[in-house]
């Protein structure tokens, strides 16, 4: 019988890599850090289950559960979250999105497979037939992907068009790649050809972006662990910036691909997020790995310093500091000559509009959550008094 076609998202790389090593036994297995490369070729992988991180820089997990759910035929498709988040909103936020189960991390090789047998048991998923074998798609649609991760390895591969791993990757000296190690069968002349007239097309007609908007001022997205500094650095600067505010990194990751913004201020001990963590993600973020960021805190040992200057921050500044402290950084950073005000999809008035709906809608939202609980508490009250 047929194998089970499972498809892992994930932009941390080690958890693909323990999960490749413990699924690829029982399952057939793709590996992908980019959200958008399996929402773009759903139809030719025909996942049978997904299991899908939920804080990604590309796209959030729960935008790609929905997305996933618009097409007919991937509506009752299993999708797994895993997520090192455990606030019970997440948790139903993510099954409102679409999800089948929410599975959190770290996790293990023996509870990990113990859940997904367990969720199969409950569950009846077919096996459906595929139009195109597992080897043909890690070569014709995540080869390049997956080049990319075993290279990071200094796994030795051949040569590849440009885009893919570099010559002198292939003269590495590396031992040759075990049994476990996947994706390292040398990739056939014809496929290389094929790879590369995919890239001369995609050269020639690049997709449409949409029509952005010049912005004069820089778009500061700031997130502060104290809310009164937020609000004054909020009132403070908001005549020579485009200033928007995040409460916890988690915020901020969700809003900086909306935003756009052209700096970030990070306060070290965000909730939720770290702001050491957040910096990480959006380094690694295509959209913002060259976005100037300021970090604030108040360890400033000289571990600690080194530490944030190895994030790549272009401005520390211990806390407490004064506004014009950091208004001087700021200063400093956007009249450098390489420093950009980019075009935004969404100019500064629009998300001010869109912003004043928010409020309203958290409140019910808030409304909402209490009712379900009082109703839970009453329900579990005259079950407990009905037993007696």
């Amino acid at each position: 019988m047929d194998k089970y076609r499972i498809v892992v998202i994930d932009d941390d790389r080690d958890t693909l890599s323990l999960l490749d090593n413990i699924l690829s036994k029982e399952f057939e297995v793709l590996c992908c850090t980019n959200p958008l490369d399996i929402l773009h070729n759903l139809d030719d992988i025909e996942p049978d289950i997904l299991i899908i991180d939920v804080m990604m820089p590309y796209l959030d997990g729960r935008q790609v559960v929905k997305r996933i759910r618009q097409k007919p035929q991937f509506v009752d498709t299993p999708c797994i979250f895993l997520s090192v988040l455990t606030d019970r909103d997440i948790i139903i936020d993510a099954y409102k999105s679409g999800a089948d189960l929410f599975l959190t991390k770290p996790i293990t090789p023996k509870r990990f497979l113990n859940s997904l047998h367990a969720f199969l048991k409950r569950k009846i998923v077919p096996r459906k037939p595929k139009r195109i074998p597992l080897s043909e798609l890690q070569i014709t649609t995540f080869q390049k992907e997956q080049l990319e991760q075993n290279a990071q390895r200094k796994t030795p591969f051949p040569s590849m068009p440009k885009g893919g791993v570099s010559a002198s990757r292939q003269q590495s000296k590396t031992p040759a790649p075990s049994e476990n190690q996947r994706f390292a069968t040398p990739v056939p002349r014809e496929i290389k050809d094929e790879l590369k007239e995919k890239d001369r097309i995609q050269t020639a007609t690049p997709p449409v972006e949409p029509k952005r908007k010049i912005c004069k001022l820089p778009r500061i997205l700031i997130a502060i662990n104290d809310p009164d500094v937020l609000d004054f650095l909020s009132t403070a600067m908001k005549d020579k910036y485009e200033i928007f505010t995040a409460r916890n990194g988690l915020e901020m990751i969700r809003e900086s691909d909306f935003l756009e913004p052209d700096l970030f201020i990070i306060d070290a001990q965000i909730p939720i997020f770290s702001g050491y963590q957040v910096c990480q993600m959006l380094k690694k973020s295509d959209l913002f790995f060259q976005t100037p960021v300021i970090m604030v805190s108040d360890k400033t040992t000289k571990k600690d310093v080194d530490y944030i200057k190895k994030l790549g921050v272009q401005a520390f500044i211990p806390k407490p500091f004064d506004f014009q402290q950091l208004d001087n950084a700021i200063i400093l950073i956007t009249q450098n000559p390489t420093f950009e005000i980019k075009a935004k999809i969404y100019g500064y008035d629009e998300i001010r509009k869109m912003r004043d709906i928010k409020p309203i809608s958290e409140e019910v939202k808030e409304k909402q959550r209490l009712h379900r609980e009082t109703k839970n508490i009453m329900i579990d009250f005259y079950r407990h008094h009905a037993e007696k």
